[in-house]
């Protein structure tokens, strides 16, 4: 959702936590199994999915509850 408007239901946020984790999956698959090059697409990826964020990279995604803020 990159219109620019507020998302009252968080459903960006949604969309932007499950995009995290499934690249973090995809990029550690692909390095476990020598995939170098898969690995640098879908980090390439994935900051495109966040620069098309409505929120233009202006605020964090916590990629887990463990890290501290």
């Amino acid at each position: 959702m990159a219109s620019g408007r507020p998302d009252p239901e968080g459903t960006e946020d949604l969309d932007l936590t499950r995009a995290t984790h499934r690249a973090i999956d995809e990029i550690t698959r692909s390095i476990d199994s020598f995939a170098f090059n898969k690995a640098v697409a879908k980090i390439y990826e994935l900051a495109n999915v966040f620069g098309k964020s409505s929120g233009g990279g202006d605020r964090a995604v916590p990629l887990c509850g463990c890290l501290p803020s």
